[in-house]
C-alpha cells in the first residue's frame, strides 16, 4: 500500500489562496484591522518626528536658554575710539573736561555731536574734577576764551555737589561780567525746576 503525500504550495491556487498577496479582510474585522494599522502609523511618526533635527535643535536652544553661561568679557580692555572708529587717546577727566568746555558754544550742534550731548557729559564730567580745577576752567573759559554760556553752566554744576559748592561765590563773581549774565545763571539754575538760591 503505498501513501502519498500531497505538499500545499503556499504559491498556489490564485488570488482566492493568497497568490497575489493578503487575503483582504471583510465586515468588521477589516475595520479593526485598517484602525490599528493607523494607529501604528501614526505613532511611528510620532516617535520620528522626536529624533528628528529639528526637534533635536528645539530641544538643545531650551536647554541653552535655561543654562546661565559665564562669558569672559574684554569690553573693559577695549580701546576707545573716536567718531570715525580710529583709535582714540585716553583722557583724565580733567583733560576731558577741560576739551569739552573749551571747543564748543554750549547748546550748539556740532558735527558729530549734538548740543544736548555735550552738556550731558560736562553735567557727568564736573564731579569727577577737583573744585578748585573746574572754578579755574570756568574763570579761563569767560575771561580768556570769551565763552558765555559753558562757565555758567560750570558754576550751576558746582552749586550742585557739595564737594564744590564753597568755591561757588567767589567763581560766579569772576564768571558774570554782564548784566545780563546773572538772569542767564539764574535760567540755569532753575532749569530743572523752581528751587531756593543757594546762600553760597
Amino acid at each position: 500500500m503505498t501513501t502519498s503525500t500531497t505538499t500545499t504550495n503556499p504559491f498556489a491556487g490564485g488570488e482566492e489562496d493568497s497568490y497575489f498577496g493578503e487575503r483582504r479582510p471583510q465586515g468588521r474585522r477589516s475595520r479593526e484591522l485598517r484602525r490599528s494599522r493607523e494607529a501604528d502609523v501614526a505613532q511611528t511618526n510620532t516617535a520620528v518626528f522626536a529624533h528628528s533635527p529639528a526637534s533635536t535643535t528645539t530641544s538643545h536652544l531650551e536647554r541653552r536658554c535655561a543654562m546661565k553661561l559665564n562669558i569672559l568679557k574684554f569690553s573693559h580692555l577695549a580701546r576707545p575710539r573716536t567718531h570715525e572708529r580710529a583709535p582714540a587717546a585716553v583722557l583724565t577727566p580733567e583733560q576731558s573736561l577741560r576739551r569739552s568746555v573749551l571747543a564748543c558754544m554750549l547748546w550748539e550742534d556740532e558735527f558729530y555731536e549734538s548740543g544736548a550731548t555735550i552738556a550731558s557729559r560736562l553735567r557727568d564730567l564736573v564731579p569727577q574734577v577737583a573744585p578748585a580745577t573746574v572754578a579755574a576752567l570756568a574763570i579761563e573759559a569767560r575771561s580768556s576764551m570769551k565763552l558765555r554760556h559753558v562757565p555758567l553752566l560750570l558754576v550751576r554744576e558746582m552749586a550742585r555737589h557739595a564737594t564744590h559748592r564753597s568755591l561757588v561765590s567767589e567763581t560766579l563773581a569772576s564768571v558774570i561780567q554782564r548784566a545780563d549774565e546773572l538772569s542767564e545763571f539764574v535760567a540755569l539754575y532753575w532749569a530743572d525746576g523752581k528751587q531756593p538760591l543757594s546762600g553760597r
